[in-house]
């Protein structure tokens, strides 16, 4: 059965296969390629149009209780640079409102991912106007944010979460660029992440149980989650002592969406998405998703992967049957979440 207005060509362009596994590229920012506007109602209908399966886009409030598109928590207001609390949709410029990315996508089968940047606790007037604004999509929408406070609110509201735990979580290398440490723990445990668990830094733990543990806590700080949403530099760092998050997680009945593949450099890039397929992925987050899904398809076609049949599910979610996946970080800058 076809998706209204789309044929399953169209749509199998945002699907990768590999390691016998399957997995959905999500358009990051509302982007089909990397020198797209982010956050754009152009990007949006193109996205529409050409089949994506899923969508991100980063949402914030003004201080009239308004979801808009933003990744930025200010706005430049008659020449000054205003928080967005202080500041209504109206006097913003040009600012998208979240009900018109809404309307761009309405009947489209596409699930619609918000990417909550607000970190600040939210009102009920805006978990309010969060779920008159996704409405219409029914249950196509799933919101992330780092801010598990936040999503327990939301989810309270009858909406389909995905937490990011890079505020209590993450790998972050030596040889990283500071920004990669911005506001992840200060400390590192004994396994070389950055952690705040009162047993990061305990040396008699092994790996696998130190993660479990890790894992449970995590999940238990938002119970009606569906979906982790975890940095590519995670995630490999993980499956290098051994462990696929994906599966570890979808024991906890919580599916991986991966973040975020920037650009595509052939073989490489293609040799990474395998390898996060293997890990456990279901979603992959990308700027590039139209480039990347060519190179996995070529990939396949010459032989290197097979598809598997079903596409993974996001657990207990009516987004199942749509997978989430997202990427790993060589300077591919995210900026703060997805």
């Amino acid at each position: 059965m076809h998706r209204k207005g789309v044929e399953e060509g169209e749509a199998s362009r945002f699907r990768v296969t590999a390691a016998h596994r399957t997995a959905v590229l999500a358009c990051h920012q509302a982007r089909l390629r990397a020198d797209d506007p982010p956050n754009a109602l152009s990007g949006l209908a193109a996205c529409a149009a050409a089949g994506a399966l899923r969508v991100e886009v980063d949402v914030t409030f003004t201080a009239d209780d308004v979801p808009v598109l933003s990744h930025d928590e200010m706005f430049l207001v008659g020449g000054r640079r205003m928080p967005a609390r202080a500041v209504s949709a109206d006097q913003i410029p040009g600012v998208v409102r979240l009900a018109e990315a809404v309307d761009a996508l309405a009947g489209r089968g596409c699930v619609l991912q918000v990417d909550l940047k607000r970190r600040g606790p939210i009102t009920p007037g805006e978990v309010a106007a969060l779920a008159d604004a996704v409405r219409p999509l029914g249950p196509s929408v799933i919101v992330g944010s780092q801010a598990h406070w936040n999503l327990r609110a939301i989810a309270e509201a009858g909406l389909t979460v995905a937490f990011d735990p890079t505020l209590h979580f993450r790998y972050v290398p030596r040889s990283a660029p500071s920004w990669w440490a911005e506001g992840v723990p200060r400390r590192t445990g004994a396994w070389g992440f950055r952690d705040d668990a009162a047993y990061a830094a305990d040396r008699g733990w092994d790996f696998d149980r130190y993660l479990g543990a890790r894992l449970d806590d995590l999940v238990a700080l938002v119970p009606s989650c569906v979906e982790l949403m975890v940095d590519i530099g995670t995630v490999m760092r993980i499956g290098e002592l051994g462990v696929a998050l994906g599966e570890e997680l979808r024991r906890r009945g919580v599916a991986l969406a991966v973040w975020t593949i920037r650009r595509c450099e052939g073989d490489a890039t293609a040799a990474l998405v395998a390898r996060l397929l293997e890990l456990g992925a279901s979603t992959i987050i990308t700027d590039v998703p139209l480039e990347l899904g060519e190179v996995m398809r070529a990939r396949v076609t010459t032989g290197h992967d097979h598809a598997t049949g079903s596409l993974p599910t996001v657990p207990g979610s009516a987004v199942a049957g749509r997978s989430n996946v997202s990427s790993r970080e060589d300077g591919l800058r995210k900026g703060e979440g997805t």
